[in-house]
């Protein structure tokens, strides 16, 4: 070693040596093996008293840093003069008895040793494997020198660790051990180092043992000269356990716990590359958005356990549909990304038509039938498009298909932007319009298509904003449910609706129902029976009076809370309709069991029962089932006289439409009330 770097070892002319320390960094022992310097005098000095005073603070700082660590570590220090140190923390095992960790330091150096005794290169180094047999051979490192291209020494750790002999090794080289694809690095850089251009090397190599069995190894290596002889001496340290570590720790980092499925920093730091590959070659790029409709519903209905049962078949179910040609992102909760590289437009088309049919099949969960339906968005690029801008443009293609009904696909149009504006500006002042009292009750009389007789009328909330005019409920209850905030408004549209029906039957009305719609997320509250009770009882309108509209989707996530809540509303005389049958995920076995009293034909039906015959035979069947299941039927959206007379020759109970009256204010009510009176004769 050069003055530069150290004062003390230059008087040993040392080129290879190990240290043991204490925690202070002071030297327990320290031993080389190439030639008999006094080492005594070193002992119980501060370790980095080897080297000169600028390099000093790097030392202790290095071995400060081994120290902090809960784990074996290794810290490397590279000096200008081309020596390399290792300063290693470890436990120490002497004759089977723990002695605590310490650090342990060995160098490589580039100065020539000429031995006046001479020494060949095993004698040499048994001496040190004399005082650290258990260092060297069972905890710390292998050692080899190579002379003439063959290794003329290895430790018993090399053997070891390759499961062979020493008699193996001798005479040969590391070459086939080393993974195929490998070889060729590792021959390279022995040449170098043998050609002089490089002062050391240091790399990481795949290797199979005897039994095949796969490990990492570093090796590092420098030239010298033993006994006038020019030889690379080297060191190699096990990496596999910090690799597996590594790998452990990327998995978790880049994988998502419960489905092992890729999630969003994968994306990030590892498909973007992917991603500008498959750019580099002008292919498009398709990414889908994949959701699970209503999955909090099965969450909070069925529990979290059979909700990771379902993620965990859907996983499945996508990962068989895409197989090859793509890769399953798990984006979080119930959302997927599909990254699909080279898939055009219309093969996007096909996959989400395939997809979206494959969703429908019913699972069977722990003695629970679930249906689940999907929204996929779909984003093709095509223009240039970054990985950022199609995960977006995909989402907001995800976002529309939902809020347009669910259970389809959509792809992304640049419309989407103002219609993304369009719905921020909604949520801003649909916040604004609740808290001020903006919200209107229209209702919309039902008629006996037998008595003629006004049977009730549903309350419909109304939003008609001082800036945006008159809004559709189309529009703003898809993002009152979003938000959150359907759980206010529809307290709201309970208590002013018992409360005007109350006031018309004071006012000498003849008494009707007032029907309101529950949503799912009002029907799962835990207090929605008891908020019921106390909303009729400050109203002071008897419980025959009301009835409670659900969709067949809350009926259905959890047939038997909803059995349960539904019985206990029906202890208090409270009706209640299923709406929209027949648009939804209709199942006959549970239907029956539900204690119902009105079954509500969707509009959609309606409007094809005069061209469409299999429509006019679905209703028929409709109305015949749920009269034997003791239902009665209502009929919403009739809007002409023909649909009307088809619908009472099918024995349809009850209409609601345009074409008897359209939702009115409650002054307008009023005014039909009177015009029309207790019977209709002219219907």
């Amino acid at each position: 070693m050069t003055t530069k770097v150290t004062n003390r070892l230059k008087e040993i002319n040392n080129l290879f040596f190990i240290a043991l320390l204490n925690e202070e960094g002071n030297i327990l022992s320290i031993d080389t093996p190439f030639q008999s310097g006094d080492f005594t005098k070193l002992v119980g000095q501060p370790f980095s008293s080897l080297v000169s005073s600028e390099y000093k603070e790097h030392v202790d700082l290095a071995i400060e840093k081994v120290y902090r660590t809960l784990e074996s570590h290794t810290y490397t220090i590279h000096f200008p003069d081309q020596s390399l140190w290792k300063i290693v923390k470890l436990p120490i095992l002497i004759k089977g008895e723990y002695h605590g960790i310490h650090v342990v330091c060995t160098c490589l150096g580039v100065g020539d040793v000429e031995s006046s005794r001479s020494i060949d290169v095993k004698q040499a180094l048994s001496k040190v494997e004399g005082t650290y047999t258990s260092l060297l051979e069972k905890a710390f490192l292998g050692v080899y020198v190579i002379q003439e291209k063959q290794l003329v020494y290895v430790n018993e750790w090399v053997t070891n660790i390759l499961g062979v002999t020493e008699d193996d090794l001798l005479g040969t080289n590391f070459l086939k051990f080393i993974r195929e694809d490998e070889r060729k690095r590792l021959f390279i850089q022995f040449q170098l180092l043998e050609e002089g251009k490089v002062p050391l090397f240091q790399e990481e190599f795949q290797i199979r043992d005897a039994s095949g069995e796969v490990k990492y190894l570093e090796f590092q290596a420098m030239k010298t000269t033993i006994n006038g002889l020019r030889a690379v001496l080297g060191i190699i340290l096990d990496m596999t356990e910090k690799r597996k570590m590594k790998a452990e720790l990327e998995a978790l980092a880049y994988h998502d716990p419960l489905t092992k499925l890729p999630n969003m920093n994968f994306v990030q730091y590892h498909l973007s590359q992917r991603f500008r590959e498959v750019k580099n070659q002008s292919s498009s790029t398709c990414l889908m958005f994949f959701d699970l409709d209503r999955f909090k519903l099965i969450n909070d209905s069925y529990g979290h356990h059979v909700g990771d049962q379902v993620l965990l078949v859907t996983t499945r179910r996508l990962k068989d549909a895409i197989k090859e040609v793509g890769t399953v992102i798990r984006a979080g909760a119930d959302e997927f990304i599909l990254y699909l590289p080279r898939l055009t437009h219309s093969q996007a088309e096909a996959l989400a038509q395939q997809l979206l049919t494959r969703f429908t099949e019913p699972l069977q969960l722990e003695e629970h039938e679930i249906r689940t339906a999907v929204s996929i968005g779909i984003a093709v690029s095509e223009k240039g498009e970054s990985l950022e801008e199609l995960i977006k443009n995909a989402s907001a293609a995800l976002h529309f298909a939902k809020e347009f009904g669910r259970n389809q696909f959509r792809f992304y149009t640049s419309a989407f932007s103002e219609i993304s504006n369009r719905r921020m500006q909604l949520e801003q002042r649909l916040r604004i319009a609740f808290e001020q009292n903006q919200l209107e009750i229209f209702y919309q009389p039902k008629l006996d298509l037998y008595t003629k007789q006004i049977t009730g009328m549903e309350a419909l909330a109304r939003w008609n904003d001082p800036v945006l005019g008159s809004v559709s409920p189309a529009e703003f209850i898809p993002i009152a449910e979003e938000t959150g905030l359907i759980v206010p408004i529809g307290k709201w549209v309970l208590e002013t609706a018992c409360r005007q029906n109350k006031e018309w039957q004071q006012k000498g009305y003849s008494p009707m129902q007032v029907c309101v719609n529950i949503s799912g997320k009002q029907f799962l509250q835990n207090d929605f029976v008891p908020m019921i009770e106390r909303i009729l009882e400050e109203c002071q309108l008897s419980s025959e009076y009301l009835n409670l509209e659900i969709t067949e989707g809350i009926a259905l996530y959890n047939i038997d809370e909803a059995i349960d809540k539904l019985k206990m509303l029906k202890k208090f005389w409270i009706s209640i309709s299923l709406d929209d049958f027949g648009t939804g995920y209709s199942s006959l076995r549970y239907i029956k069991s539900l204690p119902i009293d009105f079954l509500k034909i969707d509009r959609s039906f309606i409007q094809g029962i005069l061209a469409n015959h299999i429509d006019a035979e679905i209703i028929r069947s409709i109305i015949s089932l749920s009269h034997t299941l003791g239902f009665k039927v209502v009929a919403e959206g009739v809007e002409e006289e023909n649909q009307l007379k088809i619908l009472k020759e099918m024995s349809c109970d009850e209409i609601q439409g345009y074409y008897f009256a359209k939702p009115m204010s409650k002054h307008e009510f009023e005014k039909f009330l009177i015009e029309h009176g207790e019977l209709l004769n002219n219907h």
